[in-house]
């Protein structure tokens, strides 16, 4: 059976800023890959949503591995910190696919600005409520497994 470890007793804090950085690579990948398929063959409309499923892909894949390393959930303070530092990083992701798009830099500077400031608050709440909701939740059934001694 797979002891668990409070976070109190851990030699040494995990590294917020690393689990963030995976979150980006992960975030990143996925983002090349989704281009690659969509813009290689004939372009098509795509969804924004396929964005959000990335930011939910890169979540879960954080939260698996720390659960795996640290058997345990995200202190509120890891979770706050690891919540700005991925929202900081969809913040800079989203404002160089804004930046880029022709048509969205073709609109005026306030309907551009409105269009932007709501995109980003968007993408922020789905970064909170991925690790708020559907991580914790994978979280919560994962440290489950590892205490009952299921891999």
């Amino acid at each position: 059976m797979a002891e668990l470890i409070p976070p109190w007793q851990e030699k040494r804090p995990p590294s917020m800023l690393a689990y963030a950085g995976l979150f980006v690579l992960a975030h990143l990948v996925a983002a090349i890959a989704l281009v690659l398929l969509l813009v290689i063959p004939p372009p098509r409309n795509s969804s924004a949503s396929l964005g959000h499923l990335l930011v939910l892909g890169a979540g879960m894949l954080v939260g698996w591995i720390f659960v795996r390393r640290h058997k345990r959930l995200f202190t509120t303070d890891e979770s706050r910190r690891l919540v700005v530092l991925c929202s900081l990083w969809v913040i800079a992701f989203d404002a160089l696919s804004l930046g880029t798009n022709a048509r969205v830099r073709s609109l005026p500077l306030s309907l551009f600005l409105g269009a932007a400031v709501v995109a980003l608050a968007i993408d922020i709440l789905i970064v909170w409520a991925t690790f708020r909701f559907a991580v914790r939740k994978m979280m919560i059934n994962r440290v489950a497994a590892e205490s009952s001694g299921v891999q």
